[in-house]
């Protein structure tokens, strides 16, 4: 699975940033694995996946996606 991203793994574990991970769980093109993997890499990161929902989670789950992004992003 590393060998699949784009960016090194070294340069992931030393993001600063906390980072919103979002993943819709039916997604048939990016397998839920990979943002699990994201997640375990980048300290600092919150994973959120969307039932019923597959790759464009931003489109698919409009109303949720903006709560959870303004909620990470007041916090």
């Amino acid at each position: 699975m590393l060998e699949d991203l784009s960016t090194d793994p070294a340069k992931l574990r030393d993001l600063p940033h906390r980072t919103l991970i979002v993943h819709g769980r039916e997604d048939l093109f990016v397998p839920l694995t990979s943002s699990i993997e994201l997640n375990s890499l980048i300290k600092n990161s919150d994973l959120y996946v969307f039932g019923c929902c597959g790759h464009w989670v931003q489109v698919e789950q409009a109303e949720r996606f903006n709560s959870v992004v303004m909620e990470f992003l007041a916090t």
